[in-house]
């Protein structure tokens, strides 16, 4: 189970990450309040494997414990959010360590393709488990893959492969059943956890 932790961001956004989030199985999401120094200790003392974590100016607490966290434990992905606008700002922030940056106001849907990014890097640093098996695809196999990430459906993936609808579900189920997922949100993670997806 990978643990998620908000830190001071806007609750219309975590709630539609939550929402988001849901779609994978194998996350648990966790939210704070704002004191910065409080949300550092939690995500000591609970062991968190992502961050997003919030900072309202450059000169702030926020700020100070964001770089805290990442001398804590640097190999944790720390995703920053902000509500201004500061190229050198941004560029400071991912010289510090920043896993990415992100502003505030940006739209839900580019919030939910962020994180949908970010899981996707972050599986591919979860170590394997040693009895673990890598399964085996055809190349078409994986261009199929790749596509139902991508969002499309199978009639557009028949379209952009000049496949067979049947075909094209024939591969799905291959891939689900070698993968041990139902639907199409879980074969995704899946599909990353088991390092078919790079």
């Amino acid at each position: 189970m990978l643990k998620v932790f908000f830190h001071d961001i806007n609750p219309l956004q975590v709630q539609a990450a939550k929402t988001h989030l849901k779609r994978y199985k194998f996350i648990e999401t966790i939210t704070t309040g704002i004191n910065p120094k409080e949300s550092f200790m939690r995500t000591r003392q609970l062991d968190i494997d992502l961050i997003f974590w919030g900072i309202a100016k450059q000169k702030s607490p926020d700020f100070v414990f964001f770089k805290r966290l990442l001398k804590d434990r640097p190999q944790r992905p720390v995703v920053n959010l902000i509500n201004f606008r500061s190229g050198a700002f941004v560029s400071q922030l991912l010289e510090c360590g920043a896993f990415a940056v992100i502003q505030k106001t940006q739209k839900t849907y580019e919030i939910e393709n962020l994180l949908d990014s970010v899981f996707g890097q972050l599986l591919q640093q979860v170590p394997l488990h040693p009895d673990f098996v890598q399964p085996q695809f055809s190349d078409r196999e994986i261009q199929i893959f790749q596509a139902v990430t991508g969002g499309l459906a199978n009639g557009e993936i028949c379209s952009r492969f000049a496949l067979e609808y049947e075909t094209v579900r024939s591969h799905l189920k291959n891939l689900a059943r070698e993968l041990k997922s139902q639907g199409r949100e879980q074969l995704v993670a899946q599909g990353f956890r088991s390092r078919v997806l790079h």
